[in-house]
Order: C-alpha cells, then structure tokens, then sequence
C-alpha cells in the first residue's frame, strides 16, 4: 500500500500520518458497507439496451449518440418491472412521464365561437371549431363569446375528414401587409372542420395568439393533472438504496470482521463514482461546447409570440440566442469531467462539477424543465468524490489550521497493473475526448441532432405574408379570428414549413431531444410553443414541385389508450400507404442520404432500415409555383381533405436579435 502525502513535514513533528488513522468503528464500516453498495448500484448501467449499443457500435461509421449513449445512462430499476426510463438533459420527457413537465399542464375543453364587429358594424363570424381570441386592435370590437363544451378542440386530428363548403361575402378587404381587418355585417363563414374530444390529461391547450383565455363554467372547467409528490422521481434511487441497506445487512452478518482493507475498497469506489460521473458530464459537455442542445431559434419561433412559450421553452431559447455562453458551460462541464479521470485533480473536479450540475438542478425545477432528476444524480455523485476532503477543506480553508492530505491506494509498481491502469485510461480519452470530439464536430457541421439535417428548398426559404387564402375555391378574407386562414407562414431553411392559425393546438411540454436520425421526429421548432403555431415537414418533389407535408406535432395521439376490441388509438395507427407515388418517391432521393455524406453512419442507416410502427399525421399535398420566391403559390389538398389556394408574399423581417455566429448545419 502506498501513501500519498501533500505537507506531511509538519514543524516539529515526525509521526507519520497513515500510522495516527483511526482504526473503522462498527457503525462506519456498517455505513461504508451500506453506500458502497449504493453507488455501485447507481454507477453501473442495468439495462440490456446499454449494452446492446456498447458492443455494437460501428468504429469506422460512428454516430455521435452512439459514444454519448454509453455514458448517459442513470439508475433505471423501474424498467426491470416494466416502468420508464428517466431522460437526461438533451434527452425529451415524455408527456406523461414520470420526469416529463407535462405534470402541470392543463386541457382546455371549452371551444368558443366569437361575434366579431368592426368599425361599428355588426359582424358575426363562426369559426372553425378554433378557440378563439377576443381583439380589441386597429378599430376591431369583439363580443358574444359562447361557450362549447362538449370537446375540447385539437390540431391535427381531422386529417381523414370531409369538410363542408365555405361561404364568404366578398366585401372584406384585407391590406398588403395583411395587419388591417374590415368586416361588413354580412360576411359569413361556415364551420367546414370537424373537432374532436381530446382527454389527454398531461398536455396543453392554448388559445391562439390572443390575451383572452378561456373561462370556466359549469360544465367544461380546466382540468388539471394532479400534481404527485417530487420525491416519486427519485423512485429508482430508493430502489438502489434500498438494494444498498439489504446488500450491507447481509454483508455485516457474514464479514465477522473479516475485511480488513476498507481503505482499499473506499479508494475503487470512489475511482468507479469518478470515471461514472467524469465520461457522464463529458458526454453532454460536447453538446454545449459545440451549440446543439439549445440551438438558435428558427425563424418560426423569432416570430412567435413571447407569451405563447412555456417556462421551459423560455429558458432553454434564451441559452440558445447566446451560443457563446453555452460554448462556456461546455468547456466547464468537459473541465469537471478531466479533471475527475485524475486522482490529484478530482477534488477540483468534483467542486466544478456540484456547482455546474447544482445549478442545471435548480433551472430544470424553477422552469419546468423535467430533467431535475438526472442533473441532481451528477451532484450526488460529486458530493460523494468530495466527501473526504469536505472536513479537510473546512479545517484549512475555515478554521484556518494546518492540514495534512491523506490518500490511501493499492500499489500499481507491479508491470502488468501499471500497464493495465494506464491502457484504460488512455481507451478512456481516446473514446471521450478523442472519437466523441470527431463526431460532434460532425454532428454540428451537418446533422444537429436537434433540428432537421435536410436542406429545404432554396427558392422557398423566408418569410411571408398570406395576401390571399381558398378553401373548395371559397375565398377567405383575412381575419385574425378565423380558425382556418393561415395568418402567417415561413420556410426555414431546413425542410419545415410553420405557419399560424387562430385555433388551439396541444402543446407538446418535451425539450425536443432525443435522437431520432429522421427529421419529421426533431421537434425543437414546435415544442412548448403555443399560439396555433403549425409545423409541416415535407419531402420535396423538385422535378413537378409539389410538396408532400406531414404535421409534427403528435403530442395527442403519444397518448392514445386502446378503446374496446383490438382498435389502437394514438401512437399504435400506422399511416396510410402509398400517399407517395413511386414516381415521386424517385424524384424526391433516398431521404437516407440527403444529407452531406460525411454524416452517414451505421446508426443513421439502422434507423432508416428499421420498420417501426408511425404515429397517423395530418398530411397535406401542396403544389407550389414561383419564379423567384418572392410570390409563391401554394395548391393541392390540405389535412382536411380540402382543396386549397394560398397565395404567399415574401417580406424581410428585421429582427432586434443578432444572428448567430455559430450555425448549426448544412443548408
């Protein structure tokens, strides 16, 4: 055994300070026997996934989520009796899971149909099922508001429906800029949309873009889920403490005093804590030194309004517009965690890594953000690693008295353990900081994992106005209170169309993480977002220019329960077949290999062979027509079934905030 001193020639003094260690009481021992046990449990992946993906990674095609997936796992006992999996900090809480922040959300069940006036004449105007918003803007009066509540209105969800015809006066005018309503008093428009009920007791509704909510009344309240007790996320740390107590009552009638080197044994747990918590920090560390875990945010939600985003999203938006600053909590994260793979540096480590972690704790709970759980196992960890050298720290720092460092650990002199020990470590850096660096360059130059990888079509990029909007050929004026008309629409640069409607849509509560390899499962751009904001992805037929669009956001259908016989509803329906001609289809190219090819991988090639069951979207088939881009012509069928007209205008929207000086992804 060697002794590692620091200071240990105290001013007259020779004792040894090894030789003045008191000897482990009773109670000690039983403690140390006891969190031993305990952190092994939490230090050591129990899943078969974990390793699945460890022993079949691909090196010479590697996936950045294929080195980040070895060291994000956390205890997940549950999953052995079939629970849920807790999700890490780049990862999406489920709607309904145990850590996901849809523990708070509301559902709205009442829809509403307004009476509008405008200019002093008297208007009514029924709207689409939309829950809608009273504007009291540019002359507009509204009132008579009637209360619905039979269902609560849900975007999406009427993709196989016929709709009736729409009717409409023609004497609305709309301006250029599409900001100015005049009603006469006998413009009508029939409801066409069918709603359905949406009793989805972990989700949101929200009204679109206006300051008046819904009210309660006798019939159709807010129903919000019940809030459960915070310490049930920690279930899994229970169960480990509770495998820790059984495991040290077991060992303390056995040993008889029989274990002599705990010193031993408190230097290899703390060096698994080290390495578990230093590869873990590391692996999410990258994500912030290069700007993918909140990235900027897309031109949809730039011209979202402010109110319409949860605290969640809020947060996570204002890291993303300064992506210097998450380049700083990256270097700190990847500090911590070197730092901790060296015993003589792993008091430093740890401290970087409880304050870092600490405060990712408190933001995920002040904001909702459901990753609480997996931040606070970090800072469990880093306590654990500081523990000794708290009293120590106090004794020198505080009391201001002479200190002595004292470590204890097995003697490596020996060829083969010297070998052995300095061949891991350097595996160690080679995968974390050598192979993960390569990969999340890559990730971040042409797939970030966070929004979608496939370059749009150019001539279409930007914003727009709607100066003109046909349902079965009926045209609709502009009217910031109908639930149909597009108020506005945007093409980012990627493969998303977004555009707005007066109607209520449910919000999906997630951070938009994970790591789909498809871009219609990356849902950054539409997470948290409320105010009837639509996001399409689309594959694009660039030869006959038509677009084949599928809505994003399935947050109602995640949900779905199974309702009398063998009928699934929600996420069990597979989706139509051949709603794409093969002709198309060969147009379009193999989705696969859109992106730039130094981003394929095994894993990406994995995911697009795989045939796993899609939830059913609203689809829509819309040819387009421009020249430039500044006017673009949209026609085909909408989710509805409806035909549809929508004539788009470009503007240039000059926003206050500047753009990014490190951008994501290849376009």
């Amino acid at each position: 055994m060697s002794v590692n001193k620091t200071n240990t020639d105290h001013p007259g003094s020779n004792t040894d300070p090894v030789q003045n260690k008191k000897p482990w009481s009773w109670s000690k021992k039983l403690v140390f026997r006891i969190l031993f046990i305990f952190f092994l449990a939490m230090s050591i992946p129990v899943t078969a996934s974990w390793y699945v993906n460890a022993f079949t990674i691909n090196w010479f095609r590697p996936h950045y989520r294929d080195i980040y997936d070895i060291a994000r796992f956390s205890p997940s006992y549950r999953t052995l009796f079939g629970g849920k999996n807790e999700y890490d900090i780049t990862d999406a809480p489920q709607g309904n899971g145990p850590s996901g922040s849809s523990e708070k959300a509301k559902v709205d069940q009442g829809g509403k149909d307004s009476s509008a006036s405008g200019n002093g004449k008297n208007s009514r105007h029924r709207h689409h099922g939309g829950d809608s918003t009273q504007a009291n803007d540019a002359g507009l009066d509204t009132s008579k508001h009637h209360h619905r509540g039979d269902s609560a209105l849900v975007a999406g969800q009427g993709a196989n429906r016929e709709g009736n015809h729409h009717h409409h006066a023609k004497d609305s005018t709309q301006t250029d800029t599409g900001k100015t309503f005049i009603a006469a008093n006998k413009d009508k428009h029939t409801d066409s949309l069918a709603t359905d009920t949406a009793k989805h007791d972990s989700t949101q509704i929200a009204s679109a873009g206006g300051s008046d909510r819904p009210k309660k009344d006798s019939k159709t309240d807010n129903i919000s889920a019940p809030k459960k007790n915070f310490l049930v996320d920690y279930t899994d740390w229970g169960i480990a403490l509770l495998i820790g107590i059984i495991g040290g009552l077991i060992w303390t009638l056995i040993d008889r005093n029989r274990t002599k080197a705990y010193d031993i044994l408190y230097y290899w747990i703390r060096v698994v804590v080290r390495y578990r918590a230093g590869i873990g920090i590391i692996g999410f560390g990258f994500t912030k030194l290069f700007p993918t875990q909140m990235p900027y945010p897309s031109l949809g939600l730039l011209n979202s309004n402010f109110g319409d985003f949860t605290a969640q999203k809020i947060y996570w938006l204002s890291v993303g517009i300064v992506p210097w600053y998450q380049v700083f909590g990256g270097v700190v994260e990847l500090l911590a965690g070197g730092m901790l793979f060296f015993r003589k540096t792993s008091t430093f480590g740890a401290i970087l890594l409880v304050g870092a972690l600490g405060d990712i704790t408190f933001v995920n709970y002040a904001y909702d953000g459901g990753v609480h759980v997996y931040a606070f196992y970090f800072v469990l960890l880093g306590l654990f690693v500081l523990a000794d050298d708290l009293p120590k720290l106090y004794n020198l720092l505080i009391l201001e008295r002479y200190t002595v460092p004292v470590r204890l650990y097995p003697d490596f002199s020996k060829p083969w353990l010297k070998y052995t020990r300095i061949t891991l470590k350097a595996l160690t850096f080679i995968i974390f900081f050598g192979i993960l660096t390569y990969t999340e360059v890559i990730n971040f130059k042409y797939d970030p994992y966070k929004q979608p990888s496939t370059a749009g079509v150019k001539q279409l990029r930007g914003n727009y106005h709607v100066t003109e909007f046909k349902i079965n050929g009926q045209d609709i004026a502009y009217n910031p209170l109908d639930s149909t008309r597009w108020q506005e629409a945007t093409f980012e640069n990627w493969t998303t169309l977004t555009f707005r409607v007066n109607k209520p849509v449910i919000i999906d509560p997630s951070n938009g993480g994970g790591s789909p390899m498809k871009d219609i499962q990356r849902t950054f751009e539409i997470t948290g977002v409320a105010g009837g904001e639509r996001a399409f992805h689309y594959l694009a037929d660039t030869i006959d220019h038509v677009l084949y669009l599928q809505d994003k956001n399935v947050m109602a259908l995640r949900g779905g329960r199974r309702r009398g016989g063998n009928k699934v509803i929600g996420g069990d329906k597979k989706p139509a077949d051949n709603w794409i001609s093969q002709t198309a289809l060969q147009h379009i190219g193999d989705e696969k290999k859109l992106i730039d090819e130094h981003a394929w991988s095994t894993r990406r090639d994995r995911e697009f062979a795989a045939k796993t069951k899609e939830p059913k979207r609203s689809r829509m088939i819309l040819k387009y027509e421009t020249t430039d881009g500044n006017r673009v012509i949209l026609s085909g069928v909408n989710e509805t079934k409806d035909s549809i007209y929508v004539v788009l205008d470009r503007y240039n929207k000059k926003y206050t905030l500047p753009a990014s000086t490190l951008v994501a992804g290849k376009y």
